[in-house]
């Protein structure tokens, strides 16, 4: 089974950074705050991070049980 776990983190600098974990493989890019909000509207994340928040979204669909 293959698949792709996207995260999408907002450091305390307000830098944001998007995250891909599949199986044996991480990418990490980081993007500007206005790329960020383009992604909100069009990708549905797995787990969303805000440091200066200090809050996490996990999406329910995600969680295995």
């Amino acid at each position: 089974m293959d698949f792709t776990i996207s995260i999408l983190y907002i450091d305390p600098d307000y830098e944001v950074f998007y995250w891909m974990v599949g199986k044996g493989r991480k990418i990490i890019s980081k993007i500007s705050l206005a790329q960020a909000l383009d992604l909100l509207k069009s990708t549905r994340f797995d787990l969303i991070v805000s440091d200066p928040q200090n809050m996490a979204i996990l999406n329910p669909s995600t969680a295995v049980g």
